[in-house]
C-alpha cells in the first residue's frame, strides 16, 4: 500500500478519536463533510488491500506463457 494511504490511515484515526470524544484536539470540528471524506478514503483503502491482488493477477495472466 502507497505510504499516502497509511499516513492517511492515521489522520482518519485521529479523525475518530476527535469524532469520539466531546473535545476535538486535532480537527476543528467533525461534521457531515469530515464524515464523507472519511468513508470515501476508508473505500480506497479497502480497494488497496483487497483489490489490486486480484487486479495484478489478472494482468500477469494475460502474458504468454
Amino acid at each position: 500500500m502507497p505510504q499516502e494511504l497509511l499516513d492517511g490511515l492515521d489522520d482518519l484515526r485521529l479523525l475518530g478519536n476527535d469524532a469520539a470524544h466531546v473535545e476535538a484536539k486535532t480537527y476543528q470540528q467533525v461534521g457531515k463533510e469530515e464524515v464523507e471524506v472519511s468513508l470515501e478514503f476508508t473505500k480506497e483503502v479497502l480497494k488497496a488491500v483487497y483489490q489490486y491482488s486480484a487486479l495484478l493477477d489478472r494482468l500477469r495472466n494475460l502474458k504468454r506463457p
